[in-house]
């Protein structure tokens, strides 16, 4: 049965994480089955000694086999198949994840599940206009470039993912995530995320812009507006 984790914003990094579970949680996994032999061998020898030591061989199967075994064999051996949601993020809907731990799976999907119950039902006593409500538009900065998307389509993936990269490095890790020159309120009310940016670039910031040739060249946030402005 496969697993359903929902986000509001922030789905391609849940799916890249999970990519990393999916990784390290493999079959024979390079990662993970040395570390788990080795922590095996090391409870293992703990409880041995505890259950020789207190002359309890029941210390040895309840402090270490059967917490070990249970884990194991339901927790982090069977696989099941997550499915990312993004509420709010138009180039990331869904994508799902392969051979994920149940236990890490089911207390994921668990907690994302009741949070959005949570938050549907306040906002079903409290009902606000659409562009507030969380699970429309996410966070406020998540809300504003979804606002914008819906005007905007970027067919070309290599100018999509430019734009993308221009987005988080020259406006959100400074001023939404940083809050650098104290202008976090002014970059969230602004009408104009271009005019802002070309107004306020940070000096020390900027983005690899991939060119249509496969090569890519760093661009300052300064250059980097108009270089936006144009292939939009």
């Amino acid at each position: 049965m496969d697993s359903i984790i929902y986000t509001y914003g922030g789905g391609e990094v849940l799916w890249t994480i999970f990519n990393g579970l999916a990784l390290i949680f493999k079959s024979n996994s390079p990662y993970l089955t040395s570390v788990g032999y080795l922590s095996m061998l090391i409870g293992g020898i703990w409880g041995a000694t505890a259950a020789l030591y207190q002359a309890n061989i029941g210390i040895f199967a309840k402090s270490w086999f059967i917490p070990s075994y249970a884990i194991l064999s339901l927790m982090l051996v069977p696989k099941t198949t997550v499915n990312i949601v993004d509420e709010v993020d138009p180039y990331f809907k869904s994508d799902r994840v392969d051979n994920i731990p149940v236990g890490i799976a089911l207390v994921a999907s668990t907690a994302s599940m009741v949070s959005r119950a949570v938050t549907e039902e306040i906002e079903t006593v409290f009902p606000t206009p659409d562009s507030l409500r969380y699970i429309k538009a996410g966070p406020v900065f998540g809300a504003r470039l979804a606002a914008h998307a819906r005007y905007v389509r970027i067919k070309d993936p290599i100018v999509r993912s430019n734009v993308k990269n221009f987005m988080r490095q020259c406006f959100f890790w400074p001023f939404v995530a940083s809050n650098l020159k104290g202008l976090k309120h002014e970059a969230l009310t602004t009408s104009d995320v271009l005019g802002f940016i070309q107004s306020n670039p940070h000096p020390w910031l900027g983005v690899y812009w991939k060119n249509p040739d496969g090569s890519q060249s760093f661009m300052d946030c300064k250059v980097a507006v108009s270089q936006v402005a144009d292939v939009m």
